[in-house]
């Protein structure tokens, strides 16, 4: 885009235009999925989509990306392939602070409209946690039912199994046949 940033689209989908921006930190990052999962975008062959692709991500970061526990354990991958070690950093710590129950198995926290919903039916952010609980799920579950809790948080295994890769991505990752251990 004429900003630096990945555009989500090739070209503007006829009649878009005013949806484009509606949801700037959609928790999805479908934009990144060439620098990851894929390898399509490295610092060594695509240094110029490489560094779109770092604006990318901070943009949405800092317009609210990264609100369910999936979405951040991929926003730490996403750091972690662009070796950025403080925004791994932040991820797990907001998975594993936020997201997590004391068992550790992860949670999706309830989401509410954005006031740009009537353009968008996507655009959404985390709900407003309740008065004196620090992560989602704290507060118990509903009868016998441990996966889903009295906050309305519910059980997903995506953010406990990505956040696990987002480590092992901080540490070690590959391209073009070569591993690269990260400091």
């Amino acid at each position: 885009s004429s900003d630096g940033r990945l555009d989500e689209w090739s070209r503007e989908p006829h009649g878009m235009r005013d949806y484009l921006d509606v949801d700037p930190g959609h928790r999805h990052f479908s934009s990144l999925v060439s620098l990851h999962p894929l390898d399509h975008i490295n610092p060594y062959t695509t240094p110029s989509l490489f560094s779109a692709a770092h604006h990318t991500l901070d943009w949405k970061m800092s317009n609210g990306g990264g609100h369910t526990g999936w979405s951040a354990a991929w926003a730490g991958c996403l750091y972690a392939r662009a070796g950025k070690g403080d925004g791994v950093q932040r991820m797990i710590q907001k998975v594993m602070g936020r997201y997590s129950l004391g068992n550790l198995l992860t949670t999706h926290p309830p989401l509410m409209q954005l006031d740009t919903a009537q353009k968008c039916g996507t655009a959404f952010k985390e709900a407003i946690m309740p008065g004196g609980v620090n992560s989602w799920g704290e507060t118990g579950a509903v009868g016998h039912d441990d996966l889903i809790t009295i906050d309305d948080s519910k059980f997903q295994l995506d953010a406990n199994l990505g956040i696990l890769a987002a480590v092992t991505e901080s540490l070690i990752q590959s391209y073009d046949r070569k591993c690269v251990c990260t400091p």
